[in-house]
Order: C-alpha cells, then sequence, then structure tokens
C-alpha cells in the first residue's frame, strides 16, 4: 500500500519541486531588481537589443502570416458568401491568437540567436589531375571565442581511388600488374568541434565521411590560418590533405 501511494504521489512531488524552483527564481529577480546597484543602462541596452531588433523579423512574420491566413480565410468564406467577412476575422485572430504567439517566437529565436556566432562560406580546390573544381559549403556555429561546431557538405567530383598492385612471378618472369578504381562520391559530409587555445586550435570529427583530426595555427590577429588535416586513414596514404587559407576583413 505504501509503495502504490509513493508511485501515485511521486508525479505531484515532482510538480510542486518545479514550482517552487519557479517561484524562487521570480522571487530572486525581482529582489535583484530593486537592489542596488541599479545599472539602468545595461537595462536598457538589452531592452533596445531584444525587443527594439526585433521589430523588422516580427513584422515580417506578420505580413506574411496574415496574407496567408487571408488567402486561405477567403477560399473557405467565399463558399458562404461571407467575402466581407475577412478583413475583420483576419484582424482579430492575429492581435488576439496567431500575433502574440509568432512573436514570442520571432523575438526568442532572434535573441537565442544573437548569443553566438554563425558564419556561412564557401570555399571552392581546383583539381588539376581532372579538371574540376572541388565545393566546400561551411556552417560554422561559434557559441563561445575559443570553441565552434562546423557543419560541412563537399561536392567532390573525383570520388575515392583505390589501387592495387599485383605481382606474379611466372617462370621466373616477374610482372606487376595495375589497377586503378574509382569510386565517385557525389556529396561528402563534415561534423567537427573545435577548441582552441590562443593561436592554436584543435577539431576533431568527421572530415569528408571520415574519422579524423585537424590542427589551425592562427597568425596576424586572425588574418591567416594554416591548416593540417588528417583523415581517411589507409595504411599506404595516412595524410590526404594540407589547406592554408586566408581571411579578409
Amino acid at each position: 500500500m505504501i509503495r502504490v501511494l509513493e508511485y501515485t504521489g511521486r508525479p505531484f512531488i515532482y510538480i510542486f519541486e518545479e514550482l517552487g524552483r519557479i517561484l524562487t527564481f521570480l522571487i530572486d529577480a525581482i529582489t535583484w531588481m530593486v537592489r542596488p546597484p541599479f545599472r539602468l543602462r545595461l537595462v536598457f541596452k538589452q531592452m533596445e537589443s531584444v525587443g527594439v531588433q526585433s521589430i523588422f523579423v516580427v513584422l515580417i512574420t506578420a505580413v506574411f502570416t496574415g496574407m496567408v491566413l487571408a488567402l486561405q480565410t477567403y477560399y473557405g468564406f467565399r463558399m458562404f458568401g461571407g467575402e466581407g467577412l475577412v478583413g475583420a476575422t483576419v484582424a482579430l485572430s492575429m492581435t488576439r491568437e496567431i500575433g502574440p504567439v509568432f512573436t514570442g517566437l520571432m523575438v526568442t529565436a532572434r535573441a537565442g540567436s544573437a548569443m553566438f556566432l554563425t558564419y556561412l562560406d564557401y570555399r571552392g580546390e581546383y583539381l588539376f589531375e581532372s579538371n574540376r573544381v572541388k565545393s566546400f559549403f561551411t556552417l560554422r556555429i561559434q557559441p563561445r571565442e575559443d570553441k565552434y561546431y562546423l557543419l560541412q557538405v563537399v561536392d567532390n567530383p573525383r570520388g575515392k581511388e583505390t589501387v592495387t598492385k599485383t605481382i606474379r612471378t611466372v617462370d621466373g618472369v616477374t610482372s606487376t600488374e595495375k589497377k586503378v578504381e574509382s569510386e565517385s562520391s557525389d556529396l561528402l559530409f563534415s561534423v567537427q568541434i573545435a577548441k582552441r587555445y590562443y593561436d592554436i586550435g584543435f577539431r576533431a570529427g568527421l572530415f569528408e565521411s571520415t574519422g579524423g583530426a585537424g590542427i589551425d595555427y592562427h597568425l596576424f590577429k586572425d588574418r591567416l590560418k594554416l591548416s593540417f588535416e588528417a583523415f581517411d586513414f589507409d595504411i599506404k596514404t595516412l595524410l590526404r590533405s594540407v589547406t592554408f587559407s586566408e581571411r579578409t576583413d
């Protein structure tokens, strides 16, 4: 009987504990609002950053949402001859129901995304052997100055080549046969995590759909970066690429 009561009452205990944490957080927030020193300059700065700078995103979302809602409402009301009620219905729906929800979502998304830096990059490498271009599309998400995440899509027209050598000896005569097999790989993916210590950064994860690691050395206030990558490990070919990149402000 006691165990049944424990299992039954445990979810309610968790609910009350969570409500207690929320109440404690609210009390602490109110207490710190009236406790000196009053940093009004920082308060107004955050209000401008979170609120004012989100107006454009909210307006764009509201305009397109209103247009889609008006269009769909018009198609439905036309069946009953109520085209004249479309404007009032859309206005009430946007101001009372959908508008506050989308405003909260857009402000939260915009303010949250502003807490970390996002870089979108493209790099192309010309392959002289095949006369083609190898393309790199990179998305870097940097929550902190010394740490970032790298997502990359690589268009590799060359693919992967496998070289097989066969040595045969017949009647004292040795012959060598070389066979090259090419495996086409249209798209390769890289997912890496990086950590930086002063001017040296370390990366690990997927490099072009294979495991690997890399080292970056930053020079001239991050204007020049020397990168060394080791991936697609093989007994005969251990290192596959060494890249150099330069960033201009």
